[in-house]
């Protein structure tokens, strides 16, 4: 905008985010291994969407972004460069269908997106630093391969949906969370569950815990600083997967 290549800022167009005053605390060890063992006997969008959340530290807008083509489960790693945002639509009448074309998108034409469904679109994340690919633990593993192999072998199209086909909506994942850390008795109501990006700090935290360094937890993480950006962009998987490895040693999950 300064230089003068675009007149406008095409986050303006974006729903914003609610701002949150309250303090996000991590889960403990504990309550962490709850919820992935809850989750576990749970079906497999549950399963997969809340350990790919403690086990990868994804944030939402990445998960419910993510999609069959960027998700190698013989590899067992992901490729988070995109994520789900609500864009704002031109004014005047809706347009038909349920994946709107680009021009109905009050976007400039310069601006990367892919509409997905409705005024969903896939945006890039917003760094260079939050690109990366994620190693994915056997919990992860399994979960996504079930929920794959139940939706019919897709090779595209979002990973997490609502029944009817329609990308979730980011305050509906929010109650899923709230009610999944009432159901696994990390609180007694939903009005005390923990925000939903708890579960990024939690791994954040776990990690910390299990003696990861730091330039390897930024990089799982998607992290930037500008101290520590050109120690940890070249990190490779093999450090990323082992130390994931020792969050899953840290939480005593079962095998599977």
């Amino acid at each position: 905008m300064k230089d003068g290549k675009i007149g406008n800022n095409p986050c303006e167009r974006m729903d914003r985010p609610q701002a949150r005053s309250e303090e996000r605390v991590p889960l403990t060890v504990e309550q962490a291994r709850a919820v992935l063992l809850h989750v576990a006997s749970r079906d497999a969008t549950d399963a997969a969407r809340w350990s790919l959340a403690l086990l990868t530290g994804a944030r939402q807008a990445e998960a419910l972004g993510l999609t069959w083509d960027r998700v190698d489960l013989g590899v067992g790693v992901i490729d988070i460069s995109w994520q789900l945002a609500r864009l704002k639509l031109k004014k005047g009448p809706r347009p038909q269908g349920d994946v709107y074309p680009r021009e109905a998108f009050d976007v400039p034409d310069t601006f990367t997106f892919t509409p997905v469904h409705w005024t969903a679109c896939l945006v890039p994340t917003k760094t260079s630093g939050s690109r990366r690919l994620v190693p994915l633990l056997p919990p992860v593993v399994a979960a996504l391969t079930e929920l794959w192999e139940q939706k019919g072998n897709p090779s595209q199209g979002l990973v997490f949906t609502r029944d009817d086909g329609a990308a979730i909506q980011p305050r509906d994942d929010t109650l899923a969370w709230k009610q999944l850390c009432v159901q696994a008795a990390v609180v007694g109501k939903v009005e005390d569950a923990p925000d939903q990006h708890a579960a990024r700090h939690t791994v954040a935290t776990l990690l910390q815990e299990a003696g990861v360094e730091e330039a390897t937890r930024m990089a799982i993480l998607g992290h930037t600083t500008t101290t520590s950006h050109r120690q940890y962009a070249h990190t490779s998987t093999d450090l990323t997967r082992a130390a994931l490895g020792q969050l899953e040693k840290l939480l005593a999950l079962p095998d599977v």
